[in-house]
């Protein structure tokens, strides 16, 4: 009898604690716009492992441009690059939003951080890495700016 009663008891403690984990887990949900949505499709990695390439195909499946948004933005390509970048429209397309899974997130926050590590992040790279990775540096500074402005 005290083995079932300490079974169920492990029992709960295990549910509590799943429960507790996955109500942790809140979704993140992020607008892009279209060249955010291209700058972030070429961030992701072509080799890695398993889980970071099935992860990198499902956001190259969700985030890809479709024929309409192409059309829409007069977008022109051939042998799949864009040959008229100059002369896109990138606001004939609305910004879309997404709801990303934790590993999806990290994915991508990865490559910003070893592009930025490495010195390789670009100024177009700017908006997608200030949406998903807060920069305290930053923050702070523009707070104190904001506090000497109010003064």
């Amino acid at each position: 009898m005290k083995k079932m009663a300490k079974l169920g008891l492990a029992v709960v403690v295990l549910m509590l604690m799943v429960s507790v984990a996955f109500a942790e887990y809140v979704p993140f949900k992020v607008s892009l716009t279209p060249a955010e949505r291209l700058n972030i499709l070429n961030l992701l990695p072509k080799q890695s492992n398993v889980i970071a390439l099935r992860t990198s195909r499902k956001l190259e499946l969700e985030m890809m441009l479709t024929d309409e948004e192409k059309s829409a933005m007069g977008m022109k390509i051939v042998n799949g690059a864009i040959t008229n970048l100059q002369e896109i429209n990138w606001s004939a397309v609305s910004e879309k939003e997404y709801t990303l899974g934790e590993f999806s997130v990290q994915l991508i926050i990865e490559e910003l951080k070893k592009l930025d590590r490495t010195k390789q992040l670009q100024i177009f790279q700017l908006s997608i890495y200030d949406k998903f990775i807060t920069n305290p540096v930053i923050d702070k500074a523009l707070k104190e700016k904001e506090k000497l402005d109010k003064e």
